[in-house]
């Protein structure tokens, strides 16, 4: 542009600016950062375009005032009241990311949530089951009850503002509606533009009165018009104009829900009706009250807490008495509830998650592919260094096939179990499940690249499909990304019988090859567990981290090592745990979408017995990473905790059905099928582990345990000696030998492993052994002063908040 050349000015499109004038003027703001793609419809009080976050690879939301509404409030005042509201760091809050001015015009900028909005959903589906809504409703109480105890409340809830990703919500423009009202230059006429007040569908009478008291119980008035709506799929007062809906709030009783919809839980019903009291004060006083009140009405008339106690099982050998076999019972348990490691640390490698993995076509839509593997693409040119090449595009192509709809991705740890490996497409397909296979190769010389790929199908061998591709060019990431577009673009219509499809590039969160390179190697490690593989995965996140210090996700992975390695390493728990937390911080501070770090955070807070805390981080993974079968496995495991045994054997099956060659995955199953009592499957299931993973020393654990309650005790000997020569690292053999070589009569034995227990180390895992040794021993006293001691002076294992605790008492 000429130094003189007169400012460009936006042309009007109605009541707003023209789209390509508005795009090429923010364009000009942001510079190189962010590179504008597209608007998006149905922005309400805000112009909305989706862009890509160059420096990480990311997509994200940049939301603009347009200039009628711009004109109306103090710009920085606004740009003021969205930092507070930016502070908000929650599993289920959108969080703001940067804020700014273009040309006069305040925007902001928020992560770009795979999915559909509530609107969306309701839109195509109408009422939604009880359950679906009810699950909605403790994501968006759980944000609310945080941003409230913050001092922001959101005053537009709607469902517009409610994101469906996953199997969870989350909700965004927290703090909008206040930044604008608050910013409103005297003598404006906000008001008009139906911004300040909210949304009439969705507003409480005190909000649409204007009252100045309003406070955070608008909030909840909302809620309980989307539940309203959600159970019945319509608006509290609909087929009303605007003006006639705000008199409606303020003054007419909605209709009560169960006349609409009889079969919605009577508490339930009651808990929204409250909700739309005229009256603040007659309504929930909190989101937190609100939130424990939904819990109370969709819990089951009667349902408590299961928990394990020490029964005799009908196989148990006859050689152990009843009051023996009583203290080793309740020795066993503590070992198994309390040493979480046992279980709780072994953990896989994301994979896809899908609505149905129970067929490998979807039925009613002849030849339509629902299940795939993404084999290890070869690389063909020799060189050993070229290898994060092809693994990278494996990893990306995978990750673009799981975006199309209702196709079920089998996990990395399953599919990269083939690299190297020569294997016909039938027998992989009957390995895992899956109905076809994507393979190929990649051979790269200089800046030139050729990728070969097919699809095939597991049923006969036939190739559905066939192309290569080439392509040149240094970026290195640039390549991967449009080769991977143009495969899932030919591969849609052979999988689908769909047009072509955009694939979406991975959000790899560095723009340096070797960091990324480092950083898989040591995802690759982290998923195979065990005290080696560990360390070594510390070491490639490390040198990750050096290479890159801005990648989030490598800070983030060294938080799932420290998280994790308790259960393979003797270390302290307060130390490590206190690293994990540093990076877990950095990650966030660097990538408040980091997934990985809220994992982390949940594993320090389960092990913290902060379950609910846990459950919710957890969420926020599978929020961020709805796909990532290590989310999902943990989620279980809090199920268990909070006493939802049935729903945790269901979520880790699926896991299994979605990575069937993990033996960690395996492993937890196991050990969540002991808690369940199903004594057999589980020692199925830790054979079944151990044919994938023989060296792992936690089956050895879980099968030698199923079969010390299968009333084999020397089955269970022999196979823990084997463990502990092939994993002598790993915690609990003395103990785990000591209950059963007293399970089996032979007390020798048990009292030279009870020996070697109490020259061991202090520590919380020491802590473990000697309270079982203490019960094998029949020492009961002993024992309760051990736990009353670790109580006293730790937040650790045998906290009073350890569903465990109750079988000693």
């Amino acid at each position: 542009m000429a130094k003189n050349a007169p400012r460009p000015t936006l042309e009007r499109r109605g009541k707003g600016e023209s789209t390509l004038d508005l795009k090429e003027q923010l364009q000009k703001t942001l510079g190189d950062s962010y590179i504008l793609e597209r608007e998006l419809g149905g922005g309400g009080m805000s112009r909305v375009f989706i862009a890509e976050e160059v420096s990480l690879g990311r997509k994200v939301v940049v939301k603009v005032l347009p200039s009628d509404l711009a004109a109306t409030v103090n710009v920085e005042r606004f740009r003021r009241e969205i930092q507070l509201a930016a502070r908000l760091q929650h599993p289920h809050i959108v969080p703001v990311l940067t804020a700014g001015v273009s040309e006069g015009l305040p925007y902001y900028t928020m992560p770009f949530i795979e999915g559909e909005s509530l609107r969306a959903r309701l839109a195509r589906s109408g009422e939604l089951p009880v359950q679906d809504t009810a699950r909605i409703l403790r994501d968006v109480l759980s944000a609310l009850s945080y941003a409230h105890e913050h001092g922001v409340v959101h005053r537009d809830m709607k469902p517009d503002n409610v994101l469906l990703t996953g199997h969870h919500a989350v909700v965004a423009d927290f703090g909008v509606a206040k930044a604008l009202s608050a910013s409103t230059n005297a003598g404006s006429s906000l008001t008009s533009l139906g911004v300040a007040l909210g949304t009439p569908a969705y507003m409480s009478p005190e909000q649409a009165a204007a009252d100045p008291t309003t406070d955070h119980r608008a909030d909840l008035y909302a809620v309980g018009a989307m539940a309203y709506e959600m159970l019945t799929g319509h608006h509290i007062f609909s087929d009303r104009s605007p003006q006639a809906m705000l008199a409606a709030h303020a003054t007419e009783k909605p209709e009560p829900i169960d006349k609409r919809r009889p079969a919605v839980p009577p508490a339930l019903a009651s808990l929204i009706m409250r909700s739309l009291e005229k009256h603040a004060a007659d309504r929930p006083q909190s989101a937190g009250e609100m939130l424990a009140e939904l819990e109370a009405a969709v819990t089951p008339s009667g349902a408590t807490t299961p928990h394990i106690g020490a029964v005799k099982p009908a196989s148990m050998s006859s050689r152990i008495t009843r009051s023996s076999f009583t203290v080793m019972a309740i020795a066993a348990l503590i070992l198994l509830l309390a040493s979480s490691s046992g279980y709780w640390y072994m953990r896989n490698r994301p994979v896809a998650a899908i609505p149905d993995s129970s067929a490998a076509t979807t039925p009613g839509r002849r030849g339509v592919i629902a299940t795939v593997a993404v084999l290890p693409l070869a690389n063909t040119d020799g060189d050993a260094k070229e290898e994060y090449f092809s693994d990278g595009i494996t990893d990306d192509l995978a990750n673009a096939l799981a975006r199309l709809p209702g196709l079920r991705v089998a996990g990395r740890t399953s599919s990269f179990s083939y690299k190297g490996k020569s294997a016909s497409a039938q027998e992989i397909g009957k390995a895992l499940d899956v109905a076809a296979v994507v393979e190929g190769s990649v051979r790269r010389s200089g800046k030139r690249l050729r990728l070969n790929a097919q699809l095939t199908s597991t049923a006969d061998g036939k190739v559905l499909w066939s192309d290569q591709y080439q392509s040149s060019g240094a970026d290195v990431f640039a390549v991967q990304d449009s080769l991977t577009k143009a495969i899932v673009a030919a591969l849609a219509p052979a999988l689908r019988g769909e047009q072509a499809t955009v694939a979406a590039v991975s959000n790899r969160g560095t723009t340096n090859p070797e960091a990324y390179d480092l950083f898989l190697e040591g995802r690759y490690l982290w998923a195979q567990r065990g005290a080696t593989q560990l360390e070594r995965a510390k070491e490639y996140f490390t040198r990750s981290i050096a290479k890159d210090p801005t990648f989030a996700r490598a800070h983030a992975g060294l938080a799932l090592v420290y998280a994790v390695l308790p259960g393979y390493v003797v270390v302290s728990q307060d130390s490590i745990y206190a690293l994990a937390n540093t990076h877990v911080q950095h990650a966030l501070s660097l990538d408040s979408a980091t997934g990985d770090a809220h994992l982390a955070l949940g594993v320090i807070r389960f092990h913290e017995n902060r379950f609910k805390e846990a459950q919710a981080h957890f969420r926020a993974g599978l929020a961020l990473q709805p796909n990532d079968a290590t989310a999902h496995m943990w989620h279980a495991d809090t199920m268990y905790e909070l006493g939802h045994i049935d729903d945790a054997v269901r979520e880790l099956r699926q896991a299994t059905a979605l990575d069937p060659l993990s033996a960690i995955i395996v492993n937890d199953l196991s050990g969540i099928l002991f808690y369940a009592r199903q004594f057999s499957e589980a020692a199925r299931q830790a054979k079944r582990g151990l044919e994938l993973a023989p060296r792992l020393g936690s089956l050895h654990q879980s099968l030698a345990w199923a079969y010390v309650y299968l009333g084999l005790p020397d089955s269970a000997i022999d196979i823990l000696v084997k463990g502990q020569q092939v994993d002598p690292r790993r915690p609990y053999w003395h103990s785990s030998l000591m209950l059963a070589y007293a399970a089996a009569g032979r007390w020798a034995d048990a009292m030279r492993e009870n020996a070697a227990i109490a020259v061991q180390p202090a520590g919380d895992m020491h802590d473990i052994e000697l309270v079982t040794a203490a019960m094998v021993r029949g020492d009961r006293e002993g024992a309760l002063s051990l736990l009353e001691r670790n109580a006293a002076t730790k937040s650790g294992i045998f906290t009073g908040n350890n569903p465990g605790c109750d079988l000693f008492f």
